[in-house]
This record gives structure tokens, sequence and C-alpha cells, in this order.
């Protein structure tokens, strides 16, 4: 049953995203193909950069699409969420043979697939809209420049920052987790009242985010206060390391923590204070 709930709502959300994910990758294939159809050994002589990187038009058209496509993605977790378990559709919902921890994690991890759908279309829109070969064939001529690149990719993959990256990428993650669960606990919150749901519901998101948001640049800053900053760009200091990698594994710890004191507490409310309209 649970992976029925899991299909509907995944279905349901992607016919409000997939076309803006359609209309960001049409707009980058259709600036590529501009590109590659112009007469680029002429622009390229001209140092006309701008009509080499394609239609300004499109590039406004591609940038108003991926606002659109965060914008919808928070829209579509808020709306999704509160119809589902609260509105019309909750009374469905909330009757099927389902906990609602399951109920509620069914819900998060739909969200978050989604959220990275996004990421991924965009990243690779953005690939196929932005000519990068042509910028950096024109722009930077300068070979010292890619030799340092070279010898910095591999410095970076050879050395403690790709323990550091994993460590941040792993918070990225629950810090997603984190966002979500609070749009969760301010929409549970609104519903504890019979108006102004939505006023409420956005006071109790900014109320809840501040206090979570203060609590962490605590933690982090306790963890990493001898971090030199203008001294880490070079190669690591034990002490530097130490306190990225405290730092990084402190947030993820708190976003967990943190992740699970907000589930129970959206857990609770749905448990003991449902309000179905």
């Amino acid at each position: 049953m649970i992976l029925k709930l899991f299909k509907y709502d995944f279905m349901n959300i992607g016919k409000k995203l997939i076309p803006f994910y359609i209309a960001a990758l049409v707009i980058g294939i259709i600036n590529r193909f501009l590109l590659l159809t112009s007469d680029i050994s002429r622009l390229e002589r001209e140092e006309n950069f701008l009509a080499m990187f394609g239609s300004p038009l499109l590039y406004f058209a591609y940038f108003a699409v991926v606002f659109g496509i965060f914008c919808m993605t928070v829209f579509v977790i808020i709306t999704r969420y509160s119809s589902s378990i609260y509105g019309n559709e909750g009374y469905l919902t909330n009757t099927l043979p389902l906990k609602p921890s399951q109920i509620i994690l069914a819900k998060l991890i739909n969200f978050l697939i989604w959220i990275f759908i996004s990421y991924f279309v965009i990243f690779v829109s953005l690939f196929i809209l932005f000519p990068f070969e042509f910028f950096i064939r024109n722009i930077i001529k300068d070979p010292e420049f890619y030799q340092d690149l070279n010898t910095m990719v591999k410095e970076f993959f050879s050395s403690k920052y790709i323990f550091i990256s994993i460590l941040q990428l792993i918070y990225n993650f629950f810090a997603h987790v984190q966002s979500i669960l609070i749009i969760f606990l301010s929409i549970a919150i609104a519903n504890l009242f019979k108006s102004y749901k939505v006023v409420v519901g956005v006071i109790a998101f900014f109320i809840i985010s501040i206090i979570f948001s203060f609590i962490s640049a605590s933690v982090t800053y306790s963890a990493m206060r001898n971090l030199d900053v203008p001294v880490m760009y070079g190669d690591i200091d034990p002490i530097i390391f130490t306190s990225l990698r405290n730092g990084s594994i402190t947030s993820i710890l708190y976003s967990i923590i943190s992740s699970v004191l907000l589930f129970f507490g959206v857990h609770y409310l749905h448990t003991h204070n449902l309000n179905l309209e």
C-alpha cells in the first residue's frame, strides 16, 4: 500500500514539474543548435563572444524556467503535502492501512527524489545551453591556466579535500531532509488553527528556520573555531583539516538529530492533532 501511495504522489508531482524540465532542456537544445549552425570561425575572428554564446533571449527564457522550477518545486511540496494530509484528499490518505510515520516518510522520500531530479535536469540543461568549450577556447588562452588547472584537480583528488567534499555532500543531503521536515512541521502547526492558516504557516516556518539555523551556526562554529581561512587554500595543515572535518561531521550529526526531532514533531501533531476540513 505504501508503494501505491508513493507512486500516486510521484505521478502527481511529475505532472506539475516535468513541463518545466522539458522547457529547460528544449531551450538548451535550441541554443546549442543555433550555435552549431552559425559560423563559429567568423565569430571567433571577430571576437563576438556574446554571439558565440547564443541568443540572449534564450538565456533569459532559460533562467526564467529555472527560477520557475525552484518555485514550483517548493510550491508542490507545500500544496501536495497540505492537500493530501489535511485537505480533501486527507480523508483518503489517513484512512489507508498505513502508520502515520509511513505516510510522512513516503512523502519525504518522494519530495527528496524530485528535488534531486530538478538539480540533475538543471545541471544537464545548463551544460547543453552554455557553450563552455567555446568559452574556454576563446576567453582563456593562457597555456599556464590549463597546467595550473590540471595540477589543482590532481591535488584536489589526491588530497584530504576529497574527504571533506564527501562529508559536505552528506551534509547537504540531510540539510534537504531537514528543510522539508521544517515545511511539514509548519504545515502541521498551521493546521491547528481554523483561520489564517497560511499566515500561521509562514510565521511558523520562519521562526523554526531561524531557531535551527542559529543552533546550527553555533554548533558548527564551536567545532571550527580553530580554522584559519586565509591559509586553508594551500597545503592542508593538520589543524585546519581537523577543524574542517570536525565542522562537517558536527553539521551532519546536527542535521540528523534535528531531522529526527522534526520528524517526531510532525508525527506527534499528525497523530494527536489531525484536523481534516
